[in-house]
């Protein structure tokens, strides 16, 4: 121990509580600096990124643009659907919209509308086929007397509710007229008809005349529409591939459509969770109809190209005749009332 006078002054003795209570504050200043530098450090990202090798831009940078980011594939841009007219056998004159197809041996197809109806019935899906990279050329008319076909021969006007039973076999007429000119400056591989209700009633009529329609789609047909039987009507086509659509809860439909099912070999029925009749409200209320539709189409399309390569292979005949393997089947015997129809 230094001696005193020394100069030097030895530290107060502590206890060893004082010991443990200097500590303390000294750990509880210390966490508080550490504390308030680390809040600065939070608190100046340039620091901090340039620290953890990276800079702010990089930090910051904005998400990529769509265009930057993995492009979904685009739909392709629709076809333009134009409008067009021309003339039944009879002179009448009739107005319709004509989608192009995309080679000149493109199906046709021709779409007939209810009565009473236009050819608006068929707006949506005439939108979902000027999109398909698989080409057909659609034809959608106004039956005389309807929507913008308002004129007779002579220049008068006529209306659907001016016909009469007598004149509804005419409609038939125009139907043929629209093959005729979907058919101009092109040579469709085969044509396909389309009708709802009193129209499906006028494609199967047509369809027996003309042995180059080689399938049908049958949307909401009745029995005895203005006077015309679609059984007698079908029984002449029946060997058709045939799509037939309805709603469960249609009246006018839900006869027929159990016979006609029967009655086709090629037949494929398509029902929905819908009490309405026709392709225009039908459609409306279940927009799976479209979908269906179109599918169908593009079925029979493929079916066909797939037949026609095979025919060539083989030196066989008409590929389209023989198509039936990619189609679905119905059983051949009809019920009563569609071997009654047969027989008329």
């Amino acid at each position: 121990m230094p001696p005193r006078g020394s100069g030097y002054d030895a530290p107060p003795m502590r206890s060893p509580g004082s010991s443990r209570l200097a500590r303390s504050r000294s750990l509880l200043a210390w966490s508080r600096a550490a504390r308030a530098a680390l809040l600065g450090f939070v608190a100046a990202p340039g620091l901090a990124l340039s620290l953890s090798g990276c800079s702010c831009d990089e930090e910051r940078a904005p998400a990529p643009t769509p265009s930057a980011q993995e492009a979904e594939p685009a739909m392709p841009p629709a076809r333009p659907i134009q409008e067009v007219s021309f003339s039944a056998e009879d002179g009448v004159p009739l107005s319709a919209e004509l989608l192009p197809g995309i080679q000149p041996d493109d199906p046709l197809v021709v779409v007939v509308h209810r009565f009473h109806g236009d050819r608006a019935e068929w707006k949506d899906l005439l939108q979902r086929l000027s999109q398909q990279t698989v080409g057909l050329r659609v034809v959608s008319l106004d039956l005389r007397g309807h929507g913008a076909s308002h004129r007779d021969a002579e220049g008068g006007v006529l209306s659907s509710g001016a016909l009469s039973r007598e004149q509804i076999p005419k409609l038939q007429r125009d139907v043929e007229a629209a093959i005729q000119f979907g058919k101009r400056d092109v040579s469709p591989a085969f044509v396909v008809l389309i009708g709802s209700s009193l129209g499906a009633t006028l494609v199967a009529q047509v369809a027996a005349k003309r042995p180059d329609v080689k399938a049908l789609v049958l949307i909401s047909p009745g029995a005895l529409l203005e006077g015309q039987d679609v059984y007698s009507a079908y029984a002449e086509v029946r060997h058709l591939p045939t799509l037939f659509a309805v709603g469960r809860g249609d009246n006018v439909s839900s006869a027929p459509i159990g016979s006609l099912k029967q009655m086709a070999k090629r037949g494929e029925l398509k029902e929905y969770d819908s009490p309405h009749h026709g392709g225009l409200q039908l459609g409306n209320s279940v927009p799976q109809l479209w979908h269906d539709v179109e599918g169908w189409l593009l079925t029979v399309r493929r079916t066909v190209d797939s037949a026609a390569a095979d025919a060539a292979d083989a030196g066989a005949g008409d590929p389209v005749d023989d198509q039936a393997d990619g189609m679905s089947r119905a059983p051949d015997a009809p019920n009563d009332a569609a071997a009654q129809a047969e027989g008329e």
